[in-house]
Order: C-alpha cells, then structure tokens, then sequence
C-alpha cells in the first residue's frame, strides 16, 4: 500500500512539472505569436 501512495505521489509531482512547463511554453509561444502579429 504504501508502495503505490509513493508512486501515486511522484506521478502527481511529475505531472505538475509537466503542466508548469507547458503553461511556460504556451506563454512563450502566445508572446512569439504577438511579435509576429505587430510585424
């Protein structure tokens, strides 16, 4: 049981990197978009 709550824990830590990053990307990409537009 407390195997599973340990992986459990780090797939919900990962995942949470994952969104971070990708909120990082997209924002990114949304800035990169709007530099483009103005162009």
């Amino acid at each position: 049981m407390e195997g599973e709550l340990l992986l459990f824990f780090d797939s919900f830590i990962i995942n949470e990197n994952a969104l971070h990053f990708y909120g990082k990307v997209t924002k990114k990409i949304k800035k990169f978009c709007a530099t483009c537009t103005k162009l």
